[in-house]
């Protein structure tokens, strides 16, 4: 690993997350819930909620979450975001 890319990968670690119930905030201000995304995509709604809750990791689960609240997944999840 090169001396620039050790920063990257620092940086993308100590990003801001945004927090479960912060999402959830924004799922119920635009009237989505889990069950519907889980729906909307072919998965269960505790798939939904353990993505949310960051329990699993799932990229399809994630963008879709952030499509329904109108961010980007690097703002929602900045986890999921490769740094180049």
């Amino acid at each position: 690993m090169t001396f620039p890319e050790k920063y990257r990968k620092l940086a993308l670690e100590v990003k801001k997350v945004m927090r479960s119930s912060l999402i959830k905030a924004y799922l119920e201000d635009v009237g989505k819930t889990g069950r519907e995304i889980a729906e909307e995509i072919g998965v269960s709604s505790v798939a939904v909620h353990n993505v949310i809750n960051r329990k699993i990791r799932s990229q399809r689960i994630a963008e879709k979450v952030a499509e329904s609240i109108g961010k980007p997944l690097a703002e929602v999840f900045p986890e999921y975001v490769q740094v180049s």
